[in-house]
């Protein structure tokens, strides 16, 4: 089973990005403290994709805290040195909202409207087909 649940607080404002065949995805990174009162954090890359990665885009900003439940996978490109390099990353299958980064934004949570339409005010979680 390949099943990753971390909880930590966003270290940038994600941007929604597309493929050349206008999927969206965003990759963002999270800080995730070791144990609790440890000043030490693993600093773990993510991406999500499509629905998701419009909520992520435009709920979550830097500092926001969040529960991101998803996979790990991994893989490896070569760089325009020619050093072959590898990366890890969680592929989001769901982002749970704690916190707003920037309580200045004005963008909140998702609304009541905005949960009676299909998503949890706080919540969104990309369904797989």
């Amino acid at each position: 089973m390949n099943k990753v649940i971390l909880c930590g607080y966003f270290t940038g404002k994600p941007e929604l990005l597309a493929t050349t065949t206008k999927k969206q995805y965003t990759r963002f990174t999270i800080a995730v403290n070791r144990t609790w009162g440890d000043k030490k954090a693993d600093f773990c890359d993510c991406i999500a994709w499509e629905g998701l990665a419009g909520g992520v885009a435009k709920y979550c900003d830097k500092g926001s805290r969040v529960i991101v439940e998803g996979r790990l996978t991994s893989g490896s490109f070569v760089d325009k040195q020619g050093n072959k390099r590898y990366t890890t990353e969680v592929v989001a299958e769901s982002v749970q909202f704690l916190s707003t980064g920037n309580k200045d934004s004005g963008q909140g949570f998702p609304s009541q409207q905005q949960a009676q339409n299909g998503q949890q005010a706080g919540f969104v979680q990309e369904t797989r087909r």
